[in-house]
């Protein structure tokens, strides 16, 4: 066989392999995209929306009340980005004509609640919260560490407003007790500055030994009331 008639031969050998393999190909894909694009509507309770894939367009026909949350979901399904059409269709003869996903605004992400930030940061400090070397406005590692992660969370919040309070057990005189409170308040108030938090934005404040949460009659008691507690507000 001559170099011609091999490499002729070669070539028709590629195309009836890509002429296999191609379409095994398409139909992957579209396998795939249909299925990420059912278990997305599924996971959004998004019913009675049928889905077709074409390479990487995707068709959807369904009731016009079911348009916006089934683009809504695809749009957030994992893969999204390997789709380059997504089609809605209205069934049965719905006042409703096919309109392309990008037409449709995502959703605008919701900020967290003041509430809900005060709950992270709790979820942060853990049930020890900030704690410090005895007698001293000194940190101890592993609240440092923790008020990194709380100043990273803060930081990402710019329109939120924080109030840190200290606290102290009962043990030494009341003035005592209010000085250091304050101190370590203000502790807490400068590490979170220093590690990105807008100084404008904290405020702290000493209450010594008012309002305990537990009696001051034990050490576990007594240790429970030494405390900084965060409050998170609006802006």
């Amino acid at each position: 066989m001559n170099r011609r008639c091999l490499l002729s031969a070669t070539a028709g050998a590629a195309l009836a392999l890509a002429g296999i393999f191609v379409p095994f190909m398409k139909a992957a894909v579209d396998t795939g995209l249909a299925g990420s694009a059912r278990t997305a509507l599924a996971s959004k309770d998004v019913a009675g929306v049928s889905v077709h894939s074409d390479w990487a367009s995707l068709t959807l026909r369904g009731r016009s009340s079911s348009r916006a949350p089934a683009l809504a979901a695809v749009r957030a399904m994992p893969h999204a980005g390997a789709v380059h059409t997504v089609t809605y269709v209205c069934a049965g003869g719905a006042p409703c004509s096919s309109v392309p996903a990008a037409s449709v605004p995502p959703a605008a992400p919701s900020s967290p609640s003041p509430a809900g930030i005060e709950a992270r940061i709790r979820g942060v400090l853990g049930t020890g919260g900030v704690t410090f070397a005895t007698g001293s406005t000194s940190l101890t590692p592993r609240s440092a560490a923790a008020l990194s992660r709380v100043a990273s969370m803060l930081a990402r919040e710019p329109g939120l407003r924080v109030r840190i309070a200290g606290y102290t057990d009962d043990s030494g005189p009341a003035a005592v007790n209010q000085a250091l409170s304050l101190a370590r308040a203000s502790a807490t108030r400068d590490y979170l500055a220093a590690h990105g938090v807008s100084a404008s934005r904290l405020a702290a404040a000493g209450y010594g030994a008012e309002d305990p949460v537990a009696t001051n009659a034990t050490a576990a008691g007594r240790a429970a009331n030494r405390r900084i507690e965060f409050t998170v507000q609006g802006s």
